[in-house]
C-alpha cells in the first residue's frame, strides 16, 4: 500500500488483512482500521466492488445490518456474481431472522464460490434451522478445503467441536480441536471451545488455562464470564465477583464503539440474577426480533423479571426453527 498509495487495490488488501486480524483476535477496533482502508480505496475508485464488499463486512460486524445490505447490494448492482457480497447479504438476513433470504444468498455464494467461507456459512445456517446432519457435513468440507489460512481452519474446527459439544459428544468435540490447538495453542476460537468442553468434562484446571490464554490475547466476554463461573463453582465468591465486574467494565468500554452487544450483557445478567431491571432495558429494542438466538435471550430476561406470559410467547418464537441447542429447552 505504501508503494502504491494512489491505487485502490492495495488499500482493499490492507482492509482485508485487518479483517483477518480481527477474526484472529476478536478485537473490535480493527473494524475501525479496516473501514479507513476501504473508504480510502473508495475515494480512489468509487466503483471498487471489493471495497464495497469490505464495507458490507464492517457494517455487518457492527450489527448495522441495513447498511451492510446496502453496501453489498451496491457491489451486486455492478457485478451480480460477486460471491462475497451475496454472503454478506445472507449474513445480515440471518441476523435479522430472515432465514429464507439467508438460505437464498448462501446458496448463490456456494454456487459461485464453493469454499471454506461459503460452506461454513451454510453449515451454521443449517444447524440454526435444525438440520444438524447436513451442517456437520458442510463444516467438514470447509475444514478440508484447500489453500485455507490456519486461523480460518481453526475457526471451522471450533465450530465443528461446538456442534459435537451441543450434542453431548465431549470426547469427539475435544478430538476435533486437537489439530487447531496443535497448530496454534493460543488461537482464540479454539481455546474458547476447548474451555467449554473441559468445563463440561469437569476438568476445571484445564478450562481455566484455556480461558486465560484467550484473555492473554484480549479481554473477552465469554472467557471472563466462564472464569467467574469457575471461581463460583469452587466457592471463591470474591474472585468470581471480580471477574463479573470485569465483564461489566468490558461492556462499558465497548459502549463507545459501534458494536452492538447489549444482548450478551443482558444474558449475563439473567444467567447470574443480577441487574435484572437493566437487562430488561437492554432487550427492549429486540422484543419483536425474528432471530431465534436473540429471542431466546429476550424470553429468558422476561422470565427472570417475572413476565411469564410474554416470556412464553417469545420462547415459542425462539423454538420455531428447532435449533438443536439444549439451553433453549432449559429456558
Amino acid at each position: 500500500m505504501r508503494e502504491n498509495p494512489k491505487v485502490a487495490a492495495p488499500w482493499v488488501n490492507l482492509g482485508d488483512s485487518l479483517a483477518q486480524v480481527l477474526r484472529y483476535t476478536a478485537n473490535a477496533k480493527y473494524y475501525d482500521f479496516a473501514e479507513l482502508a476501504y473508504q480510502r480505496a473508495l475515494k480512489l475508485d468509487p466503483r471498487s466492488i471489493d471495497a464495497m464488499s469490505g464495507m458490507a463486512w464492517v457494517t455487518g460486524g457492527r450489527h448495522l445490518f441495513d447498511q451492510s445490505i446496502s453496501w453489498a447490494n451496491r457491489a451486486l448492482t455492478i457485478d451480480p456474481s460477486h460471491a462475497s457480497s451475496h454472503g454478506f447479504v445472507g449474513d445480515a438476513a440471518l441476523e435479522l431472522g430472515d432465514y429464507v433470504k439467508a438460505f437464498s444468498e448462501y446458496h448463490k455464494m456456494m454456487d459461485l464460490r464453493p469454499d471454506l467461507s461459503s460452506w461454513s456459512r451454510g453449515s451454521y445456517l443449517l444447524w440454526l434451522t435444525g438440520n444438524r446432519t447436513k451442517a456437520m457435513r458442510l463444516i467438514e468440507k470447509a475444514i478440508k478445503a484447500e489453500s485455507v489460512e490456519t486461523n480460518d481452519r481453526a475457526w471451522c474446527r471450533a465450530k465443528l467441536a461446538l456442534l459435537l459439544f451441543d450434542d453431548g459428544a465431549y470426547a469427539p468435540a475435544a478430538n476435533a480441536l486437537k489439530p487447531a490447538l496443535a497448530a496454534d495453542p493460543e488461537n482464540v476460537h479454539a481455546c474458547l471451545a476447548a474451555g467449554r468442553i473441559a468445563a463440561a468434562r469437569r476438568d476445571l484446571p484445564a478450562a481455566e488455562q484455556y480461558y486465560e490464554k484467550v484473555l492473554a490475547v484480549r479481554p473477552n466476554h465469554e472467557a471472563l464470564v466462564a472464569l467467574g463461573d469457575l471461581e463460583a463453582v469452587a466457592g471463591r465468591k470474591e474472585e468470581a465477583e471480580e471477574y463479573y465486574r470485569k465483564v461489566e467494565v468490558l461492556h462499558r468500554r465497548r459502549g463507545a464503539r459501534d458494536v452492538d452487544d447489549d444482548l450478551l450483557l443482558a444474558k449475563f445478567y439473567a444467567d447470574h440474577d443480577r441487574n435484572l431491571g437493566e437487562a430488561l432495558r437492554l432487550i427492549e429494542p429486540r422484543l419483536l426480533t425474528r432471530n431465534v438466538l436473540e429471542a431466546d435471550t429476550v424470553a429468558w430476561v422476561l422470565f427472570k423479571n417475572g413476565d411469564l406470559t410474554h416470556a412464553r410467547e417469545v420462547m415459542r418464537r425462539a423454538l420455531r426453527q428447532r435449533t438443536p441447542l439444549a439451553e433453549f429447552h432449559y429456558h
